[in-house]
């Protein structure tokens, strides 16, 4: 079985993704924030192997969250990178600092 890591895996395009690849037998490694709705995956989705809950904002969890995924048993066959952030308002108006942080 093909395993796909899909981070931000719990709401949005990245929930999406993370059905669209469980219906099509992809063993599914999840990443988030929100560790409820990463439990409510566990139970919702099929071949869910594994749920690394980490604010990838901070350097620790996203070091913790790099450990775990070298510990994975076996390769990763896919991986979705659609964590991220937004910023609201006008781009042209946003400081870089904004921007860069």
């Amino acid at each position: 079985m093909k395993t796909a890591f899909i981070s931000g895996a719990t709401s949005g395009i990245g929930y999406e993704f993370a059905k669209q690849l469980a219906g099509q037998g992809y063993a599914l490694v999840l990443h988030g924030r929100n560790q409820d709705v990463l439990a409510q995956l566990e139970q919702e989705l099929p071949n869910v192997r594994q749920t690394l809950k980490a604010d990838l904002s901070d350097p620790e969890q996203l070091d913790t969250l790099i450990s775990q995924l070298d510990g994975l048993d076996g390769k990763i066959d896919v991986a979705v990178n659609n964590a991220g952030f937004g910023l609201y308002g006008d781009h042209l108006s946003l400081s870089e600092v904004d921007i860069n942080a």
